[in-house]
């Protein structure tokens, strides 16, 4: 698979890219390393286990894509609360912390938790690749969900049968050309979330053994 391969910037070409988020997604992008051997990089603890430290390296495009979509978010946020940074070196540990309470009233305990896990991540990159000594980490904090405020299950209902059968009915109406139900079924029978239904391909189910789709 190929790798991302890493173009380093010139003196005062950071400063030349048009805002934060740019300069945050070129970080991230420079630091894929999609196909390198993971294992390898493991380190052996006091235990004797093998375990994968901290690391600016991003193996996954679905990584990528998460850190960037948070990226997005979050340098948006801060650039229009803080106008007067222009670097992104300069963003301190507060002004995440500041983003993150206002995801607070609609993102999940899990969800913030994750977020605080990629803002560490996109850290290691900036550090990485810019040379720079940003620490998002040390005060880095989860505000309290309003949504799950004691670490509950934030989607607990599910649909009626009645009402997704309604649903498929209505897609299947005459003179209907779309044909989102067949990812609406896959849902139903499989467990998909919404990309996960996009992304089914007919090879991903075996019905003749057991297992993931079995």
């Amino acid at each position: 698979m190929r790798r991302c391969q890493t173009v380093r910037l010139k003196k005062g070409d950071e400063e030349k890219m048009a805002n934060l988020f740019k300069q945050t997604k070129h970080a991230i992008i420079q630091c894929c390393t999609f196909g390198a051997d993971k294992h390898a990089m493991k380190t052996k603890s006091k235990s004797g286990k093998r375990h994968l430290d901290n690391t600016w390296h991003i193996f996954s495009y679905a990584q990528r894509k998460e850190l960037i979509e948070l990226a997005s978010q979050g340098m948006r946020f801060i650039k229009a609360a803080h106008p007067e940074i222009r670097l992104v070196r300069d963003v301190l540990v507060e002004h995440w912390n500041e983003f993150l309470e206002t995801k607070a009233e609609t993102c999940s305990t899990s969800t913030l938790e994750q977020y605080c896990s990629r803002i560490r991540k996109i850290g290691r990159c900036i550090n990485h690749y810019y040379h720079a000594n940003v620490d998002w980490h040390s005060k880095l904090r989860a505000p309290t969900s309003l949504t799950t405020p004691y670490g509950e299950e934030q989607r607990v209902q599910q649909m009626t049968r009645e009402d997704f059968d309604a649903l498929i009915k209505w897609a299947q109406r005459p003179g209907a050309k779309s044909r989102p139900y067949i990812g609406w079924e896959l849902s139903a029978r499989f467990g998909y979330r919404v990309a996960g239904a996009a992304s089914a391909r007919v090879n991903d189910v075996h019905l003749e053994r057991k297992g993931h789709f079995g």
